[in-house]
C-alpha cells in the first residue's frame, strides 16, 4: 500500500469536513477552517483541498493528511494510515473485517456525550457531538461515562462487566444488565465505580493477560463499592477468547448463569492468581511460606570472561542510560521533577527526543506514588498535545496514591504485572514514598532502597530512573553529586546521576550528569515552558543562581503560559498556582498588568489571548 497512492485516492474535502466542523470548500487553493485542536471562535486555519495539508496560524501547526488524521484520532501512522486506505477504497490487504459500527454513550438523563466508532480491523476511535449535527474527533473535556448508563440506573439484580461493548451488548441481548468502558480494557473511570455501589458485579474476562491486569485492577478499584465481586474466566477458549467467543460457540443464558455462580469472589481469584505465579505446597495456616533458595554468580577467570560474548543493552536514553540501569534526577523545590519524569517516559513510549538526546522506542511503567489520577490524566494529555503526538500506547500508568507500601513488598506484585512485557524503562515517582519509616539520611537505609530499585531493573531489563530532592538551600556551591538531599549514596549508587540547579535566568537550569557507563556529557541549560523543558542553548551553564538577593518576582509570562483556550478568572489562577506555583496574590497582581497590557480580553466570565 503505497502512501501517495492514499493521498491521491481520498477525497480530501469530504475528508475534512468530517473533522472540522462547519469546514465547507470555497473554491480557493487554501480554504479557511476552524482548527479542531484549539478553541477556535474564527477560522485559523486553512485546507488545501489538493493535496491535503493543513495548517494553523495560533498553533504554529503545519501537517499532511496523515499526520492531521494522527493526531485528530490519536493513531500511530500504520493505522491512521490503512484506514484514510479504507475511505479512499485503496486495497489495504485485508478483507472481510467487518462494517463500522458505532456505541453511544449517554449521561444519565439519557443525552448522547459521546460514541465509540469501530472500523474495519477493530480499530477504536471516539467522538463527540458538535452541537449543529456532525461530529468533534476527540472527546476534550468530555468525561467518559460507564456504557448505557441510563439503562444501568434503572436496573436490578447483578451487573455484568465486559471489556468491550459488543461484549456488553452479546449479554444485553441475553436479558442480563451488562455494561463496559470506552478507551480499551486499562481505562476504566474510577469516578464511575460510584455506579456500581451495593450491586453484584460480574467481572467477565478477555483469556489474555490484559483481560487478567483488568480483572485486578477493576477488583481492587470497585471493592469499596460492590457488595459482592465475582471473576469469570474463559480459559477453555483460544488466547483473547471473551464471552462473546463463548456465545458464538454455542453458549447459552443458562451457561452463563452457571459460570457466575461457580466463579470465585475477587479476593478468592486474587489468591488464585497469586498462587500461579509459582508452584507451592500445602502448608498449614500457621506455617510460613518457604523462602526461594538464593544462589550466587560462580566465580570466573578474567581471561575466559573477557572470550565471551558480551553485547552492549539498549540505550534507552542515547548517550545517558541503558536497559538494565539505575538513573536518578535531582533538582530543586519547583524544578519540574515529576513534570520531566513523565516527559521523559512519554518521550522513551513514543521515541521521540528528549532534552535533544534521541531515544529507542519502549514500554514505560510510570508509578504514581503522589499525584490523584485526575493530576495524572490532564498531564499526560497536555505532555502529549505539547509533543504534537497522541497518549503513547507503549506509556503505562500504575496509580498507587494511597496504597502507601514498603518498596520491599511492593516489588514482587510490580514484578507479577510486567513479568514479559518487555518494559525498557520504570519510573517510580516519588521514590521518598516507599521509604516507609526507613531514614533518607541513613546511609544502609538508602543501600537497601538501592538495592531493590536494582532488583527491578535486573528482573525485568528495564532502566529504572527516580527523581530525589536537593537539601533546603542554595546548592549551586556544590558539587552536583553532592546536591541531593539525604545520604550520598543517593547520588553515587545510581549508573546515570542527572541534576537540575537553578540558573541565575529565572526559570532556567543547569543540567550536569554523571555517567557510570558513557562519555561524559557537557552541562547544558533547560528552561521550564509549559509544560515540559526545553534545552536553551544561548544561556552560559555555568551561570547558578546565587544566594544573595531576593528571589525574582513572577512576570506576565508566568501567568500567560497557563491560558489555554477560554478559561475563567478561577480556572485560570487554579492553573498557574498548582502548575506554576504562582500564589494568588502574584496571579491578581499580574492578571491587571496583563488585561492593562491588552494581552488578554474578558468574553462574559472567561479570559482569551488577544
Amino acid at each position: 500500500m503505497d502512501k501517495e497512492d492514499v493521498r491521491n485516492a481520498l477525497d480530501k474535502a469530504s475528508y475534512y469536513a468530517e473533522f472540522i466542523p462547519g469546514f465547507s470548500p470555497n473554491g480557493s487553493e487554501w480554504c479557511p477552517a476552524k482548527c479542531p485542536f484549539h478553541d477556535d471562535a474564527h477560522p485559523s486555519a486553512s485546507v488545501n483541498c489538493t493535496t491535503g495539508a493543513f495548517k494553523c496560524r495560533a498553533c504554529d501547526l503545519s501537517l499532511d493528511v496523515f499526520g492531521f488524521h494522527c493526531r485528530v484520532t490519536g493513531m500511530q501512522f500504520k493505522d491512521a494510515l490503512e484506514d484514510l486506505a479504507e475511505r479512499a477504497g485503496v486495497d489495504t490487504g485485508t478483507r472481510d473485517r467487518g462494517p463500522e459500527i458505532t456505541f453511544d454513550y449517554h449521561d444519565d438523563a439519557g443525552k448522547v456525550l459521546y460514541q465509540v466508532v469501530r472500523r474495519p480491523g477493530k480499530k477504536f476511535l471516539q467522538r463527540r457531538p458538535d452541537g449543529i449535527g456532525g461530529w468533534i474527533w476527540k472527546l476534550g473535556d468530555v468525561k467518559p461515562v460507564l456504557y448505557r448508563l441510563p439503562d444501568l440506573l434503572k436496573s436490578v439484580g447483578p451487573v455484568h462487566l465486559t471489556e468491550g461493548e459488543k461484549d456488553a451488548e452479546t449479554l444485553m441481548a441475553l436479558g442480563f444488565n451488562a455494561t463496559t468502558n470506552s478507551g480499551g480494557a486499562g481505562s476504566f473511570p474510577e469516578d464511575q465505580a460510584k455506579h456500581l455501589r451495593g450491586r453484584e458485579v460480574v467481572l467477565h474476562l478477555d483469556n489474555d493477560s490484559k483481560g487478567i491486569a483488568r480483572g485486578k485492577a477493576l477488583c481492587r478499584m470497585l471493592d469499596p463499592f460492590a457488595r459482592s465481586i465475582r471473576v469469570v474466566e474463559y480459559r477453555d477458549l483460544g488466547a483473547g477468547g471473551d464471552v462473546s467467543d463463548f456465545i458464538a460457540a454455542g453458549g447459552t443464558r443458562e451457561d452463563i448463569e452457571g459460570r457466575a455462580r461457580e466463579a470465585l469472589y475477587s479476593d478468592e481469584w486474587m489468591q488464585a492468581i497469586r498462587d500461579e505465579a509459582g508452584p507451592t505446597s500445602a502448608k498449614s495456616d500457621d506455617e510460613p511460606p518457604a523462602e526461594k533458595p538464593f544462589s550466587f554468580p560462580l566465580i570466573i577467570g578474567a581471561r575466559e570472561f573477557t572470550m565471551m560474548t558480551m553485547e552492549e543493552p539498549e540505550q534507552v536514553i542515547v548517550g545517558v542510560l541503558h536497559r538494565g540501569s539505575k538513573a536518578v534526577f535531582g533538582g530543586p523545590s519547583k524544578a519540574y521533577k515529576t513534570w520531566n519524569l513523565m516527559d521523559m517516559g512519554m518521550a522513551v513510549a513514543s521515541g521521540e527526543p528528549w532534552w535533544n538526546f534521541p531515544t529507542t522506542k519502549g514500554k514505560v511503567l510510570y508509578v504514581n506514588f503522589e499525584l490523584q489520577p485526575f493530576a495524572i490524566h490532564r498531564r499526560l494529555k497536555k505532555l502529549a498535545e505539547d509533543r504534537n503526538i497522541g497518549v503513547p500506547e507503549n506509556l503505562k500508568i500504575w496509580n498507587l496514591r494511597g496504597y502507601a507500601t514498603p518498596l520491599d513488598k511492593l516489588i514482587p506484585e510490580l514484578l507479577r504485572q510486567i513479568e514479559g512485557d518487555g518494559y525498557a524503562l520504570v519510573i517510580p515517582d516519588p521514590i521518598y514514598k516507599t521509604l516507609m519509616g526507613r531514614n533518607e539520611n541513613d546511609a544502609g537505609d538508602i543501600g537497601s532502597v538501592c538495592n531493590e530499585i536494582e532488583a527491578v531493573a535486573v528482573e525485568t531489563g528495564a532502566a529504572v530512573a527516580f527523581g530525589a530532592h536537593y537539601a533546603k538551600g542554595n546548592a549551586a556551591g556544590k558539587e552536583h553529586i553532592d546536591r541531593v538531599s539525604g545520604s550520598g549514596v543517593w547520588a553515587r549508587d545510581p549508573d546515570s546521576i542527572i541534576t537540575a540547579t537553578a540558573h541565575e535566568e529565572e526559570g532556567a537550569f543547569t543540567v550536569e550528569m554523571t555517567l557510570r557507563n558513557f562519555q561524559p556529557q557537557d552541562p547544558f541549560v533547560v528552561r521550564w515552558e509549559y509544560p515540559r523543558m526545553r534545552r536553551d542553548v544561548l544561556l552560559d551553564p555555568a551561570k547558578l543562581k546565587n544566594a544573595a538577593g531576593r528571589p525574582a518576582e513572577n512576570s506576565v509570562s508566568d501567568i500567560m503560559q497557563y491560558l489555554s483556550g477560554a478559561m475563567t478568572t478561577t480556572e485560570w489562577m487554579k492553573e498557574c498556582r498548582t502548575e506554576g506555583g504562582v500564589s494568588e496574590r502574584a496571579f491578581y497582581r499580574l492578571l491587571k498588568v496583563a488585561n492593562d497590557g491588552e494581552l488578554v480580553i474578558k468574553d462574559g466570565k472567561s479570559w482569551r489571548k488577544k
